[in-house]
């Protein structure tokens, strides 16, 4: 073998393997894969070169993309503010994604990557999976990169959970509406034809940036899905409206009929909460109420008359304490085994299910009549529908190791009901007792000497409000249809039942709280006010009921800091 420009060349093993590596296996059998001016002559020569191919073989029909082409920009968050990154673990792969520029292409993209154990597997699959299917509300592979044990599946458009798309968007409330709708309309297609594609597993809903359409992708979910009802008429009019078109949000409202508007507004913006009531409260089912101020049940700004609600001996209700076994009694009385519940929530919840569906979409649909006649224009969050309540018995945790053998005996839910709709705690709730029928019953200090743990109380109001973002919507999309919002004209026009104004309330008392709350500083949210639960969780905080204004947060300093003067003046002398 001699080189013909009679310079010699010396080729190492680790070049020529390396050189295959990159070449592929297209080159097994050479001697000198890549050599050029090569001249061999005289002899029988054997091949003793072993070729392999550790680069990923590449799928069909898509293209590799050299990493440095690829310009990563940011990853997706899972919150709009949170710093913490959407990253998804899957049997020993941790997914990222992020968004992207491809060297001579300027559209977005997101880069999909897969690090770990298995990445390779889980990006094989999730390219096998997406470049089979060629569908405008399916994600659409772009091409393929690897680079160090990161294999990236590059995607058309970029992707964002439905949360960041509205926060990038701002949409007015009836385009939110409208935009919600479209995802649930695109979502039931893919369902209808790639369903069996990803079966039980939630796949991950994102939308695309450039079209506002929902894309899935096949992958377990770790985001939020946009909200999705099934309703048995078609949910928006007409063609899909393009995004791009300047004046797409005028168009909404005309694609949007009233059932399908109302039915969003009811179910995919409310806010359901809990406020602590004190235990000798009571509830009344079927109300609106100042939530914000009221540190009582009957500051009432409206009510439904009762024709239209359950009556609450029709309540079906039961004591649950998540799956401990419990026995209902003949006099209906329910027992619990001590030894079961120490340090556990036994809670029985009462609301209006009979009507819970519609009651929602009655009180939306008229909301904005009520407010104008009791002169309330802000803060309507503020204002909350009553759908039910919550009794809570709260069990200690055993004060001695050894639990007595005993039971705690609750009231038959019967004896909550005190009128047609209302409800609350009845006299003496509960017991303990060492027999298991009961008939001996332990009083507080006999129970707590045979060592039985201590019993707390509660009661928890269950309340539905919508955001001012919600009430304005409504009224500008009643108005588009040619109803008045400031009147029960579309109420009376639909059939629903009209609620009634409270005695006293119409320029009167909630006008009142209305320049209260403008003056206070405080933010007017039953989030602050109510009592958060995890039932798995005894740990519980309040907040007063009223805030403090800076007047009193001005006389508290002022008061403190003349304590402190007369401390240091004491400690002087």
């Amino acid at each position: 073998m001699v080189p013909m420009d009679d310079e010699r060349t010396v080729v190492r093993d680790n070049q020529i393997q390396s050189t295959l590596d990159a070449s592929g296996a297209g080159l097994a059998g050479a001697f000198f894969p890549n050599a050029h001016n090569l001249c061999v002559t005289g002899g029988t020569f054997t091949s003793h070169i072993n070729v392999t191919n550790s680069a990923p073989a590449l799928f069909e029909d898509v293209r590799r993309i050299p990493r440095s082409d690829i310009d990563l920009h940011m990853e997706v968050r899972l919150g709009e503010n949170d710093a913490v990154a959407y990253r998804s673990k899957t049997r020993g792969a941790v997914r990222r994604v992020c968004s992207a520029r491809v060297g001579g292409d300027d559209s977005e993209k997101s880069v999909i990557l897969y690090e770990g154990e298995t990445a390779e597997e889980e990006w094989r699959r999730f390219v096998s999976w997406h470049s089979n299917v060629w569908h405008p509300n399916i994600v659409q592979i772009f091409g393929v990169s690897t680079f160090s044990g990161i294999y990236a599946a590059v995607v058309n458009d970029e992707l964002l959970p439905y949360k960041h798309f509205l926060h990038a968007f701002d949409p007015s409330p009836i385009a939110l509406v409208y935009l919600f709708a479209s995802w649930n309309m695109q979502g039931d297609d893919v369902d209808e034809a790639f369903g069996h594609q990803y079966g039980d597993v939630e796949p991950t809903h994102w939308i695309r940036r450039s079209t506002g359409r929902l894309c899935i992708d096949f992958a377990p979910s770790g985001i939020d899905r946009p909200p999705m009802y099934a309703m048995d008429e078609l949910l928006i009019v007409g063609p899909f409206i393009n995004l791009n078109d300047g004046n797409w949000e005028a168009k909404t409202a005309q694609a949007l009929t009233i059932k399908v508007f109302h039915h969003f507004c009811a179910w995919s913006m409310v806010n359901n909460e809990y406020l602590e009531l004190r235990l000798d409260d009571e509830v009344d089912l079927g109300i609106v109420i100042s939530a914000r101020f009221g540190d009582k049940c009957d500051d009432t700004i409206a009510y439904l008359p009762e024709d239209y609600l359950p009556k609450a001996e029709s309540f079906s209700v039961e004591w649950l304490c998540g799956l401990v076994d419990r026995k209902v009694m003949e006099s209906g009385w329910v027992r619990f085994v001590a030894s079961d519940i120490c340090n556990r929530r036994i809670k029985c919840v009462i609301s209006m299910w009979d009507v819970e569906t519609f009651i929602n979409i009655w009180w939306l649909c008229q909301a904005n009549h009520i407010f104008i006649r009791a002169q309330v224009t802000s803060h309507l969050r503020a204002y909350a529908l009553v759908l039910g309540c919550r009794f809570r018995v709260d069990i200690s945790s055993a004060p001695t190791k050894a639990i007595p053998h005993g039971f705690l005996f609750l009231c038959p839910p019967e004896q909550f009901q005190s009128g047609p709709n209302s409800v609350r705690w009845p006299q003496n709730p509960w017991f303990w007792s060492l027999e298991p029928d009961g008939e001996s019953r332990l009083s507080e200090e006999d129970a707590a000497k045979h060592g039985f743990p201590e019993i707390e109380l509660g009661l928890d109001l269950w309340i539905r409000c919508w955001d001012d973002l919600v009430y304005r919507g409504l009224r500008e999309f009643h108005a588009a249809k040619g109803f008045d919002p400031d009147s029960q004209d579309l109420t009376i026009e639909l059939g629903y039942p009209l609620f009634e104004l409270s005695s006293g309330v119409e320029g009167g008392l909630f006008a009142q709280v209305r320049d209260e709350a403008e003056d206070s500083e405080a933010t007017l949210s039953p989030h602050s006010e109510g009592i958060a639960f995890n039932d798995n969780d005894p740990s519980r905080s309040q907040v007063d009921a009223l805030p403090w204004s800076s007047v009193d947060f001005i006389k508290l300093v002022l008061i403190l800091g003349s304590l402190i003067h007369l401390a240091l003046k004491s400690y002087v002398a």
